[in-house]
């Protein structure tokens, strides 16, 4: 299996060219000698260089000395077959071409027969013997003979080829060529499972060790790069790698995978392929770095707010939130300094009055809030809907949706605003998402009142809780027998909801609670 070139253009080479064209001239001894220093594969790239190299290394009488010697210089190499030649047995150990195609960078090796095979080849070359056997008209004993012995268990992986070829010398015997033929077929066949296995386990070991030299190789080549990164300046973010244990994905980028020594002349373009991935972990140092200045300060804010709500009378349901505090401008001084400052007890409660100064200053109840008494004053929420109760005043100052934290990617910002919101777990108090009542929403409100005889002008939302009156939907009592009486701002929201309309909207009176009260025990 010889290669020939067949472009018309040449590789260049290094050197002075044709300094060892006198070589095959040389002393036989010389060439001997030179041979003990060389391997086998140094031997085939000889021997596939010119017309005279090649002369002298397949010649049988005078090579195989030359090969048998080079073959003893790899470490390990079982003995060459009896039923291959030295020349043959080195193609097969250190040529990487294919037998069939001659397609280069062929590893696989198929012991069992001595033939090296890509993938390709593997599937039209190879079949079993239930195709053999008919298409060669070989009888069963013949194949065991000269192809696959019976105790080998190999019957799909069988050369068409060499099927052939056993054949073809079956019919041509007793010609001296096919007797030989067959003579080594037959020997290989039957005598080279032990030589194989020999074969295999070499392989494997090879194998094994150019891994490990690879990968020898490739830790230098790290050691080298994470060296000249803390030389250039990134060693907080290779510390903050290793703290995290992030290093291993740092170590599967391109620049790490390959196993070429780092120079002067590669760096530059190793270190542009690697900025963009620490470039992301500096965020995130900075990140880290102002969370740890700021989650110590926020506890310290968080003290405060709790100690002094403990000194006040107010409703906390209404007081503003964590967030809230740490948003507002006296307190975001503060928290917001660089992280070199120290903030201590007396920064924060020692200015103006204290602290408690600041935060009573937020929570003075508002006066001349009469409008948002009256019972025509009711609100929804822009961002979800509640259609089982009106959201009235100062209700809807509470309400969830105002504090809500929608999601926003993962993100490394170290902005004071965003910490304080991921700290709290929800964002600053927002009065844009509390909408006033639709026009419609008023209409119908007013409706109910006048249906319970009262001016929806002047009438106080207290006024219609005292009535305690109960209503009921003469549209929905057959088509929705599940809607119970309801309550007058439960009248409100169900006419928001299904559209039945003002008129449809009986009082149940009749005696006051008495018929109420017979309803409400008739409901299933």
């Amino acid at each position: 299996y010889w290669l020939r070139r067949t472009s018309g253009t040449r590789r260049a080479i290094r050197g002075r060219r044709g300094s060892l064209k006198d070589m095959p001239k040389m002393p036989l001894d010389i060439i001997f000698e030179i041979s003990t220093h060389l391997e086998p594969r140094d031997l085939l790239h000889l021997a596939r260089t010119n017309k005279d190299f090649r002369a002298l290394f397949t010649s049988r009488a005078s090579s195989e000395a030359l090969w048998k010697a080079a073959r003893r210089n790899v470490d390990g190499l079982p003995d060459c077959p009896p039923f291959l030649s030295e020349l043959e047995y080195a193609n097969l150990m250190f040529s990487s071409h294919c037998h069939f195609c001659l397609k280069n960078g062929c590893a696989r090796i198929i012991c069992r027969v001595y033939v090296r095979c890509c993938s390709s080849c593997m599937n039209t070359e190879f079949t079993s013997s239930d195709v053999i056997l008919p298409s060669t008209s070989l009888t069963v004993q013949q194949f065991r003979d000269y192809l696959v012995p019976s105790h080998v268990r190999y019957s799909h992986h069988v050369c068409q080829g060499l099927a052939e070829k056993v054949a073809q010398a079956l019919r041509d015997v007793p010609a001296e060529k096919s007797v030989k033929f067959l003579e080594k077929q037959k020997l290989l066949a039957n005598g080279s499972e032990w030589h194989a296995a020999l074969l295999e386990d070499w392989i494997l070991a090879k194998r094994a060790s150019r891994a490990e030299e690879l990968k020898a190789m490739k830790r230098q080549r790290y050691e080298a790069i994470i060296a000249r990164l803390r030389k250039d300046g990134w060693g907080p973010e290779l510390d903050f790698m290793k703290e995290f244990n992030e290093t291993w994905e740092f170590s599967r980028l391109d620049a790490f995978r390959q196993t070429a020594k780092l120079t002067d002349k590669t760096w530059p373009k190793v270190e542009e392929g690697l900025r963009p991935h620490l470039e992301g972990i500096r965020e995130r140092v900075l990140y880290h770095e102002r969370e740890k200045v700021l989650k110590p300060r926020f506890g310290q804010f968080k003290d405060l707010i709790s100690d002094f709500y403990g000194s006040v009378a107010h409703n906390k349901k209404f007081m503003p939130h964590l967030i809230d505090f740490l948003m507002m401008p006296e307190f975001k001084a503060l928290g917001d300094a660089p992280n070199a400052r120290i903030i201590t007890t007396e920064d924060i409660g020692g200015s103006q009055g204290g602290a408690g100064f600041v935060l009573l200053k937020y929570i003075t109840p508002h006066e001349d809030v009469e409008l948002f008494d009256l019972a025509t004053a009711v609100f929804s929420c822009k961002r979800r809907g509640h259609f089982d109760s009106l959201h009235r005043y100062p209700d809807i100052l509470a309400d969830g949706c105002l504090h809500e934290l929608f999601y926003e990617g993962r993100s490394y910002i170290t902005e004071y605003s965003y910490k304080a919101t991921q700290t709290a777990g929800e964002r600053l108090w927002d009065c844009n998402a509390i909408k006033v009542g639709t026009k419609r929403t008023i209409r119908h409100a007013r409706k109910v009142i006048r249906c319970c005889g009262l001016d929806p002008d002047h009438t106080l939302r207290e006024q219609m809780d005292a009535l305690d009156v109960k209503l009921k939907c003469t549209t929905c009592e057959s088509l929705r027998p599940h809607i119970s009486l309801m309550t007058w701002d439960n009248a409100v929201a169900h006419l928001d909801v299904y559209d039945c309309g003002p008129k449809s909207l009986r009082l149940v009176t009749d005696g006051g609670s008495t018929t109420v009260e017979k309803l409400e025990d008739s409901r299933p």
